[in-house]
């Protein structure tokens, strides 16, 4: 953190060591109307004493109204991303986003202005917005009371607030919360909420009511990182982003967090081993995100479904070795998946492939082909060799609203799970397509990713379902085959090379 608002002398100050600062978590909406934000032109301008107070009608609202209630608490210092960060500087900007988790996590308290639906609606109580003291009470007896409590989560599910990616990394990463909603303040920390519901004898803050926030059950009380990443994605999914760029920047502090707790490490927000995580999504009926590459979350709009396999997912095992293709070279990216050799027990469909690289070094992924020309610089390609099968599919119905055994189209929206079906017409699978655009009466391809033994002792093979742009794979859609390998293929599965985007 470089810069801070000096709430004295009313200027942009670098950070002085040690100090004790204020966070200010707001939604932005329109930034095209003048509002004053810091330029490399007016550095040197705003750095001088006075000089917000020179500018204070082009400063929206909220912001005004931070810097005033900052200053009643008794802190000197406030960060508002507007005024500290260059806004016209890319690499301080992509390097500040990166870390912003550590700012919010760092400040004394961060207010968390989650009424309006920009930075000009101010909060309420503050400046010159006044809010409403609403007296939720009804006596039933001489001295005793009843009220009703408006927790807090529910309330901000309702906002503007609430749909904002950023706002939610802020809200999960600060220590101390001042949010204002609902004509009134509550106090959140980790693990509890206050709220300041009514008022009773003339005394405000009479009545305090504590609630466990949402936010404290995939951070700090997860069972594991399965479910602390699952409820991370649900948590996220619905959220927006105004540019594609920031789908991955605006949760890097959360899974910075989530890194540091379970020590796992990740590609492009997803785990490692990529064997158990690239099967984790399926993403229903939403778009590709430009920018981002198919195999992660970050690479579909909307929202999420996190799916969850019927066998425990540590028993999935790989025989791949992943490789991420960057500027800088090929280099193992998945040192967690231990491969081994692939153990299919009817090893005679491999005749047509006598040369499938099971544990691939790293000199024949150099000398394979020419992939420099296949670089992406938004994001690393995924290069792996694996078995690729052509499988035909059947039936679908969305996850969630099937009916009587769910064969029937239902409605529009959902992920779509679909039948594998062998050559003799029998189910030996099924896959859960990522979106709508993908043509079922045509044969599709598939790469094998990772097999276990289900809970009935059988082998089952996992599998993302490909569509290929060139040279380079797109995933479409996850699934698992159940039956015999065999009888599930249309044509003799080949070993090939997969680069994946």
């Amino acid at each position: 953190m470089q810069r801070v608002v000096d709430l004295q002398e009313m200027s942009i100050i670098k950070t002085p060591k040690n100090c004790e600062y204020a966070t200010l978590s707001y939604v932005w909406g329109d930034a095209s109307d003048g509002r004053l934000v810091l330029h490399s032109e007016n550095m040197q301008v705003l750095e001088k004493s006075g000089s917000l107070t020179k500018r204070w009608d082009d400063i929206p609202c909220t912001i005004c109204d931070a810097i005033t209630f900052t200053q009643r608490m008794g802190y000197k210092y406030l960060w508002v991303d507007s005024l500290c960060l260059v806004q016209n500087d890319e690499t301080e900007m992509d390097n500040a986003m990166r870390r912003m988790d550590l700012v919010f996590r760092k400040s004394s308290f961060t207010i968390v202005a989650a009424t309006g639906e920009g930075a000009h609606h101010g909060l309420p109580g503050v400046g010159e917005i006044p809010r409403k003291c609403n007296k939720s009470e009804i006596e039933v007896n001489c001295g005793i009371c009843l009220t009703t409590i408006a927790t807090l989560d529910p309330l901000l599910d309702k906002t503007k607030y609430a749909t904002r990616a950023w706002t939610m990394q802020e809200q999960l990463c600060g220590t101390r919360l001042l949010v204002f909603i609902n004509d009134q303040i509550y106090f959140q920390r980790q693990k509890a909420t206050w709220s300041e519901e009514t008022t009773i004898s003339n005394r405000p803050l009479a009545a305090l009511h504590r609630e466990w926030p949402r936010r404290s059950l995939f951070l700090t009380d997860a069972s594991s990182f399965d479910d602390a990443f699952r409820g991370f994605l649900e948590y996220y999914g619905v959220r927006e982003v105004s540019k594609s760029q920031d789908a991955l920047r605006a949760a890097s502090g959360v899974l910075r967090r989530l890194s540091e707790k379970y020590r796992v490490n990740f590609q492009h927000g997803i785990p490692l081993p990529l064997h158990r995580y690239l099967l984790l999504l399926s993403s229903g009926a939403n778009k590709r995100r430009e920018g981002h590459p198919s195999y992660s979350w970050t690479g579909w709009t909307k929202s999420l479904q996190v799916y969850k396999f019927e066998h425990p997912a540590k028993n999935m095992s790989t025989w791949i070795v992943w490789y991420c293709l960057t500027e800088k070279g090929v280099f193992v990216c998945d040192s967690a998946s231990r491969p081994h050799q692939l153990t299919i027990p009817d090893n005679e469909f491999l005749s047509n492939a006598p040369n499938f690289p099971v544990v691939t070094p790293i000199q024949e992924v150099h000398s394979a082909a020419p992939l420099a020309a296949m670089l992406c610089k938004e994001y690393d390609l995924l290069v792996f060799w694996t078995l690729y099968i052509n499988i035909r599919l059947e039936d679908y119905y969305h996850v969630g609203k099937q009916d009587h055994g769910g064969t029937r189209p239902m409605g529009d929206d959902g992920p779509l799970r679909h039948r594998v079906i062998d050559t003799d017409g029998n189910v030996s699978g099924f896959v859960m397509l990522d979106n709508h655009d993908v043509d079922t009466q045509k044969p599709q391809e598939i790469a094998l990713i990772s097999e276990a033994k289900s809970r009935r002792g059988r082998k089952e093979y996992y599998f993302l379902l490909l569509d290929w742009n060139g040279d380079i794979a797109e995933r479409r859609g996850v699934g698992s085959l159940s039956r015999s390998l065999k009888e599930a293929f249309l044509l003799q599965p080949v070993g090939k090379r997969i680069i994946l985007g």
